[in-house]
């Protein structure tokens, strides 16, 4: 999941990849609360399955500088527009 439409386009690319078009995020607990939403809400991952988001700093600059491998907690209203 990304904000970044091209990196969506590259990411459709890789065997296996799944590549979704987020809102775009100003906090790592934003980026948090998005993907899991998404992953709920679309029937990527169930509750108190484990997934991991792999991110840079937002407004840091260069590549990936930050891992969270997290469980998911019970779903939440799925109120976003979806934007695949």
């Amino acid at each position: 999941m990304t904000p970044n439409p091209v990196v969506t386009r590259r990411l459709s690319l890789a065997w296996g990849v799944e590549a979704i078009v987020i809102d775009d995020y100003h906090s790592f607990e934003a980026l948090i609360a998005i993907v899991e939403a998404r992953m709920l809400c679309e029937n990527l991952a169930r509750p108190d399955e484990r997934i991991a988001i792999i991110s840079r700093a937002p407004g840091g600059q260069g590549g990936t500088n930050v891992m969270n491998v997290r469980r998911l907690a019970l779903p939440t209203p799925c109120n976003f527009a979806a934007t695949t």
